[in-house]
């Protein structure tokens, strides 16, 4: 369940390698799921450079087999067949390394970022919220609510009541001119705009919760498809 009504509110980078991930406990059959990364073609792959590394350190992570010249060799195949149009390009590789890349045309989004808060909580031990992978059922299902009643994302707050993240985006509040977001140790995935852009200083990370986003002076959220775009809640 979301919560919805009628009040809008528009209001050191973590280096990405297996230690700043929780233990690798109870971690299921590492046959039943894939790795993804979805990627914006604009001419090239945006920050291609840190969606390789960040699937690096997840195959590195779950033991999965990372062969990078063979990627490139998959993924050069694939770019070389599309037109100057931007293109969403999603990866999938399994335990083996098999990959599998398909891509649609980006579509043009006219409406207002709105965002709705998820009823359920995250559990910020959940190693699967910090690699992006097939296991996002949770995600899915409530990104489902969230389009269902015309909203863009759905946000979550994790057992502590920190806020993480949306189901397909990250999340920024600002104040006296800085990006704050959410570090990965509320459990959540280390988008690469979001990289990007505590790389360059011009987001840090702080532990947030809900007062932080009444009070924010501007919401904005990030993918690697939309890049970052100012957004609304709704409480």
């Amino acid at each position: 369940m979301f919560q919805s009504g009628n009040r809008k509110i528009q209001k050191q980078p973590i280096s990405l390698n297996s230690n700043h991930f929780p233990m690798r406990t109870h971690i299921m059959d590492n046959n039943t799921f894939q790795l993804i990364e979805t990627m914006l073609y604009d001419g090239k792959i945006e920050h291609l450079a840190l969606h390789l590394s960040r699937l690096n350190a997840s195959a590195g992570f779950f033991k999965f087999n990372y062969d990078e010249k063979a990627i490139a060799a998959e993924l050069n195949n694939v770019l070389l067949k599309l037109d100057k149009n931007r293109y969403k390009v999603r990866f999938l590789m399994d335990k083996d390394g098999k990959i599998e890349i398909s891509t649609a045309p980006v579509e043009t989004y006219d409406d207002k970022y709105t965002l709705a808060i998820s009823g359920a909580r995250t559990e910020s031990a959940n190693i699967f919220l910090y690699h992006k992978t097939t296991i996002r059922e949770l995600y899915q299902n409530e990104l489902g609510k969230a389009r269902s009643a015309g909203f863009f994302d759905m946000i979550f707050f994790n057992e502590k009541n920190e806020l993480t993240e949306g189901a397909i985006t990250n999340i920024y509040l600002e104040k006296d001119g800085m990006l704050y977001t959410p570090p990965q140790s509320s459990g959540l995935l280390d988008g690469t705009i979001r990289r990007n852009l505590l790389n360059t200083g011009k987001a840090a990370e702080k532990i947030l919760y809900i007062n932080d986003l009444i009070d924010s002076g501007r919401i904005f959220i990030s993918n690697s498809i939309i890049g970052l775009k100012e957004a609304a809640v709704t409480l």
